[in-house]
């Protein structure tokens, strides 16, 4: 957070604008850092659901969701990325609760949904980790197509 910090405060300085790529699960205190010298914050939402969150992430979503709920009472500008994931988290009930969820939130720019791959698989592999994602086909373009329906009816705005 610290160096993040200065690199923020750096660029602020020379006018240039500045984006923070987080998973949101960052403590308070890194958060109010870069706060500040932050103009929109690229958040990751993979899984509404704490324990599938868990099950996948190896973290509960908690500490995510009341982040983002922070940065919306801080009026910082957010765009939500959500992995698309077969048999993970692209069924039309986790994805209406998603829509749900972010609905509420006044800075929310875009919602930008991204076809799942497996390319991390090498990643993990390299890493000497387990990879637990599952080894699935992309979801296809009518899919993707749908969900971002489904996330437009709480009017949202997607991006693909």
């Amino acid at each position: 957070a610290d160096f993040c910090t200065e690199l923020l405060r750096l660029l602020k300085a020379q006018n240039i604008n500045t984006a923070v790529d987080t998973s949101g699960y960052v403590s308070r205190t890194a958060l109010d850092q870069v706060i500040p010298y932050t103009d929109m914050f690229l958040y990751d939402i993979k899984h509404i659901d704490i324990d599938k969150h868990k099950l996948y992430t190896g973290v509960t979503n908690e500490r995510i969701l009341d982040n983002l709920s922070y940065l919306n009472n801080k009026g910082k500008k957010v765009e939500i990325r959500i992995p698309i994931i077969p048999t993970v988290n692209d069924d039309e009930r986790t994805i209406q609760q998603i829509g749900k969820l972010l609905s509420n939130y006044e800075v929310i720019q875009n919602v930008r949904i991204l076809a799942y791959n497996n390319l991390a698989g090498s990643k993990y592999e390299m890493l000497g980790k387990a990879n637990k994602m599952p080894k699935v086909e992309p979801p296809s373009e009518e899919h993707m197509i749908g969900i971002s329906k489904i996330l437009q009816s709480y009017g949202l705005n997607v991006v693909m």
